[in-house]
């Protein structure tokens, strides 16, 4: 376990659940891996000028409540911005309209964005993917011509794409390719009817948010929450590597964007605010191995923290064989356990809503009832555990009936905030998922 230097920008510190694995291999552990940003005492980043697009769905059914306070929450933005930020506007109907582009945000741009913003009006159909990578294209041609910018695309959409890119794994990569070049993408679902799935990907990949606004007027309250993350985020595009000992399969319990090169494990963080903390479980499955031999983890973090400099943490952490009674005393340790706990219910959460979504009882129950079965073993010492537990009998007792729309997406909006220590900036009081289900 490293020690925590208050010198140092980034901190990492990796454990696992239990220290000790059979000889005979089949062991599964967690590692909870906790990345912690504060800012060195005295000093203060300068914060870069924002770069931003503002991608707003005009579609028809946008009309009315929904688009009246997007214009509104978007000429708040604009009036927000300091003479130094960029800004771009693009609205999508069927086609594509870039209302401006690059413009500088001085007094005079800014009276003349709100104006234009005040005026957009809906159009047909539902183009996301070309209006989303034009906003990208107008924030990527500023950072050709103005240096050191922090550059983000926002995007606001009520429904599901029906013309231009419709394959998730293509606009996936998109987003993953402009975030390689420093151009961040988050996303505003509108309403009920917004597609979860697509534009949680946009923002995983694009080293962004999602944020939902079931309420038109919510918009304004979650750009105002975006923007003022934008502005504090201390470091940015965090990217946490471990490398695997030879024969250890893993899984990824967190809900960041992953790939597996080799023995190499990359998760994407996105950015951290100064005090926060991202985290991240892996569930390890151990190979076979001699009686007091370790395997050895190699964790480590990097991310940007100014337009020149990145900063890093390493840590190790290690499983141990053992056989006969030392392997049969082990132990838990309680604090990282609960956590890994959370961590796999909010897993499972976000995936029987999107079960329950596609119609599939069956699967659905299954599913529950499996993954309820190995929570009720893992939690069994864990007394903190009971009420997940009954939230997974609460699920399976429900799962045969088709769940609201709007049950779903709160059951997944709790599940990504667990997964991704992300914030809810919506300004109205929600009962719990489980309060809704429970009133079945």
């Amino acid at each position: 376990m490293a020690e925590k230097d208050i010198n140092k920008v980034l901190g990492l510190e990796a454990r696992f659940d239990c220290e000790l694995i059979n000889t005979q291999g089949g062991s599964t552990r967690h590692l909870l891996i906790d990345v912690e940003a504060r800012a060195k005492e005295g000093h203060r980043t300068e914060r870069r000028p924002l770069n931003l697009a503002l991608v707003i769905d005009v579609s028809t059914s946008m009309r009315g409540s929904r688009l009246a306070n997007a214009k509104k929450a978007a000429v708040q933005l604009i009036e927000s911005l300091s003479e130094k930020d960029y800004l771009s506007v693009v609205s999508f109907g069927r086609d594509v309209q870039v209302h401006f582009s690059g413009l500088e945000m001085n007094r005079s741009n800014r009276e003349l964005a709100a104006r234009i913003v005040s005026g957009l009006d809906h159009r047909m159909y539902t183009n996301l993917s070309s209006g989303w990578l034009e906003g990208a294209a107008c924030v990527a041609a500023t950072m050709d011509s103005v240096k050191d910018l922090h550059s983000h695309v926002i995007l606001l959409s009520d429904g599901y794409a029906n013309v231009g890119i419709l394959d998730s794994n293509e606009l996936t990569e998109h987003a993953r390719q402009l975030r390689l070049r420093e151009v961040y993408t988050s996303t505003v679902g509108i309403g009920n009817d917004y597609c979860s799935t697509l534009l949680r990907q946009l923002a995983d990949h694009g080293g962004g948010r999602l944020h939902d606004a079931e309420h038109p007027e919510e918009i304004v309250s979650v750009l105002k929450g975006e923007l003022e993350e934008l502005r504090t985020s201390l470091v940015n595009d965090l990217v946490l590597k471990v490398t695997l000992p030879r024969g250890c399969r893993v899984e990824s319990l967190s809900g960041y964007p992953k790939s597996l090169v080799g023995r190499e494990l990359t998760l994407n963080l996105g950015s951290i605010t100064d005090g926060a903390c991202k985290r991240a479980v892996l569930r390890i499955f151990s190979p076979q191995g001699q009686d007091g031999e370790w395997l050895t983890f190699k964790c480590s973090v990097d991310g940007k923290l100014d337009a020149d400099k990145r900063v890093e943490a390493k840590d190790e952490v290690g499983l141990g064989f053992a056989e006969g009674r030392r392997y049969k005393t082990k132990k838990l340790d309680p604090k990282v356990a609960l956590t890994v706990a959370q961590i796999w219910h909010a897993q499972v959460v976000g995936k029987a809503a999107e079960i329950n979504r596609n119609g599939n009882v069956a699967m659905l129950h299954m599913f529950i009832q499996r993954e309820m079965a190995h929570f009720v073993v893992y939690t069994k010492k864990l007394p903190e555990a009971d009420y997940l537990v009954q939230e997974f009998s609460l699920m399976l007792e429900n799962h045969e009936k088709a769940w609201s729309e709007r049950l779903r997406k709160e059951m997944e909006l709790s599940s990504y905030r667990t997964l991704t220590t992300s914030v809810d900036y919506r300004d109205k009081e929600r009962d719990p998922w489980t309060t809704t289900m429970g009133g079945f």
